[in-house]
């Protein structure tokens, strides 16, 4: 079943963006301004349900909420030739009429006292739905209804409360900036003067692009969440720039060109093309790519992708974060049949760039020097939340300044310890963030070994060569993590025995004798079952090159000298037992690299290599069959969970306690429960456990009334 998207539109240029959006996914799906299917629209294959669904006479409704405080732009739409496209219940337009006046506090505060007939609009149209995945919201950019109703980088004081809340709450936000739309309307488009209905068919085609997969299913990205996923390493890095290619204006006779994959990917990277300007000015931060997932719309061989990746990386086009494994993914997708274009293929980018900070730098900027002689206050004191104070102002530019910093700082290499900084110690305590702390101290103590391993081969090698480097030192590309035991949520290796294929034996001996010889009296633990590479396929008509656990490559590997061996002959070859070896080889089975005799795996299966082995994949990955979770796992996980629950609740208690001074029992335990429900409902078992923990800590004091008192 496909996943349903509601999209809110707010304000008047939420309202409009959101009727361009409309108009191209209409043409897109062949479904007319009345929501009529067209009649060559009939036997497609794309997935309308995702953004539209049919009413009782069968024409098909958006799932859209126009939401504004003044008439003028939905009254437009409702004029328009698509006024019998939208479903009538889902436009509010408030009584007052009057608008927010371009002021952020003024959406919020009637925002906030429309708030119960909004929802119930929004809740009435969620349960239309069979499978909703999430909401698109689309917002103003300078206005007073969709930043304060909603949450958008508007001009400097709209902006930073609005970015505040974009920060907290959203799971991923597509910046579009006005001035590198006019730029890109003008140089490219050849538009002399953009007007916002130009400006506007830009942020359509992005919002199309970007959930053209979602439309026309292929093998990934399907879904909203691993279209994001991907993009966003940590919750608070999540706002993504955007770039199309080719763009072209009504008038596209002289504009035809020849359009190929690595044309359009290396356009995408290009800054003239992005739609937002991220030039920094400061000199001293190199800014890169955090993540890319590039859509390539069109009928295209995934080859021409694997050669234009290599491409990029041999030119190297993209700067990436020095801290983790960052790459450009690409996604396939077809085009619509509907709508004519010049080009075979286009593509769309989207991207988490360091450089985004520079637009949030520039607002900070504005801001501070408005708020510095406190001008145009007076029309925000007027309303509620500012009448006392502009503590809001102050919260939210410190909130605007931390997510700058944690953008500069994925710049460099120690990022990775941003997390870890004193404030999130001082906010969390100490014993909450000690093994978080362990653990990036592992990571980086990992990154400092493996170029001492590098060295130490390097000095042992008698080899000339002129660079030096692992794969021309070993034979392969070999990196380890060394981690601590008891730092990691990793259960200990179960399986009793491995016999590590040859390729792979020298460079495990090679590290222990390094290790050993820098750390005498450590024990080295292999985790092979956590363990991953990737092999060449050279034994078929095109190489193919897959990712794949350490055992299954074990198993691939033991076929280099036979091309057919039994269940029992593996499992002597890679001594793995065989409920292990069950479960990794099923998954080489079922995607044909090795075929089985039997319907059935058993001892005296016949397991042989596939030699007529195709796909119109290159590159990608095997992972073993899952397992449910036994009991003793439950169990386990379980105890986890309390143990890492437990501080929190101690901290509830304690909070309960300097508060209340002395309580009874059972209203201590009721207490603890309406305060952690947002999060968690703590078990009575838990709850108890705690208190005696702060009584044993002298936090706490028990008398014989079954009342506690607190004493610290």
């Amino acid at each position: 079943m496909p996943s349903e998207i509601i999209t809110l539109q707010l304000g008047q240029c939420g309202n409009q963006i959101g009727m361009e959006f409309w108009k191209q996914l209409c043409a897109e799906h062949g479904i007319s301004p009345e929501g009529k299917l067209e009649p060559f629209a009939t036997e497609g294959s794309d997935r309308k349900d995702v953004f539209f669904y049919q009413a009782d006479d069968q024409h098909y409704i958006p799932r859209a909420v126009l939401l504004d405080l003044e008439p003028r732009v939905i009254d437009g739409i409702l004029k328009s030739p698509y006024k019998h496209l939208y479903n009538p219940e889902n436009v509010y337009i408030s009584k007052d009429g009057g608008g927010a006046g371009n002021n952020w506090a003024q959406g919020y505060h009637q925002g906030d006292k429309l708030s119960e007939e909004i929802f119930d609009i929004i809740d009435r149209e969620a349960d239309n739905g069979d499978s909703l995945e999430g909401f698109v919201l689309c917002h103003s950019i300078a206005g007073g209804t969709g930043s304060g109703m909603g949450n958008v980088v508007v001009q400097p004081y709209n902006s930073i409360l609005t970015l505040k809340r974009l920060t907290e709450n959203a799971d991923c936000t597509v910046v579009l900036d006005n001035t590198a739309l006019n730029r890109i309307a003008t140089e490219r488009l050849k538009k002399t003067t953009p007007t916002f209905a130009e400006l506007n068919q830009l942020v359509s085609t992005i919002m199309s692009g970007s959930t053209s997969t979602l439309r026309y299913p292929g093998y990934m990205n399907n879904d909203l969440i691993s279209l994001i996923s991907s993009l966003i390493p940590t919750p608070r890095l999540h706002f993504l720039i955007s770039a199309y290619t080719p763009l072209t204006s009504d008038n596209t006779e002289s504009e035809v060109r020849k359009t190929t994959v690595l044309d359009v990917m290396r356009r995408l990277l290009q800054p003239k093309n992005v739609m937002v300007t991220t030039a920094s000015r400061d000199k001293n931060i190199t800014h890169c790519y955090v993540s890319i997932l590039n859509i390539i719309q069109g009928e295209v061989d995934p080859s021409e992708v694997h050669k234009s990746l290599m491409r990029i990386r041999e030119r190297k086009l993209a700067e990436f974060i020095p801290w983790g494994p960052a790459s450009i993914q690409v996604a396939l997708s077809k085009k619509s049949p509907y709508v004519t274009t010049q080009h075979r293929v286009s593509g769309l980018m989207l991207a988490n760039h360091t450089g985004i900070s520079s637009l949030f730098d520039r607002i900070c900027e504005h801001y501070d020097k408005l708020i510095k002689r406190e001008a145009f206050v007076e029309n925000f004191r007027r309303l509620p939340m500012f009448k006392e104070n502009l503590d809001e102002f102050t919260d939210s530019r410190e909130a605007v300044q931390g997510l700058m910093d944690e953008y500069r700082a994925a710049t460099r290499k120690d990022y990775i310890n941003f997390g870890n900084s004193e404030t999130t110690q001082e906010i969390c305590g100490y014993e909450f963030t000690a093994k978080l702390a362990r653990m990036f101290q592992d990571v980086k103590v990992s990154d400092g070994l493996y170029t001492k391993f590098l060295d130490y081969l390097k000095s042992e090698s008698s080899l000339n060569i002129q660079k030096q480097t692992m794969t021309n030192l070993i034979g392969l590309d070999f990196n380890i993590y060394v981690l601590q035991a008891n730092s990691w949520p990793i259960a200990p290796l179960t399986t009793s025995t491995f016999l590590i294929p040859q390729p792979l034996e020298k460079p495990v001996r090679l590290f222990e004798a390094f290790y050993n010889k820098q750390y005498n009296g450590r024990k080295l633990c292999w985790m092979y079952n956590l363990s991953n590479g990737e092999i060449r396929m050279s034994h078929l008509d095109r190489p193919y090159f897959v990712t794949m656990g350490t055992y299954q490559m074990a198993i691939l590997l033991t076929f280099n000298q036979q091309n057919k061996l039994t269940l029992n002959e593996v499992e002597e070859a890679t001594k793995l037992n065989i409920k292990e070896l069950e479960k990794q080889i099923l998954p080489l089975i079922e995607n044909k690299f090795l075929l089985n005799d039997t319907n059935n795996l058993t001892a005296k299966s016949v397991i042989s290599i596939n030699f007529k082995y195709k796909s119109k994949r290159t590159k990608f990955k095997i992972l073993p069959t899952t397992q449910k979770e036994n009991n003793q796992d439950s169990e386990v996980s379980q105890k986890t969970v309390d143990d890492d629950r437990k501080f929190y609740v101690q901290a509830i208690i304690v909070r309960i306690m300097k508060s209340r001074k002395t309580l009874k029992h059972n209203l201590l335990i009721e207490e603890v429960i309406t305060q952690s429900k947002q999060r968690f409902i703590p078990s009575i078992h838990l709850i108890k456990k705690c208190i005696e923990i702060l009584i044993d800590k002298q936090y706490l004091e028990r008398n014989l009334t079954d009342e506690y008192t607190y004493i610290a």
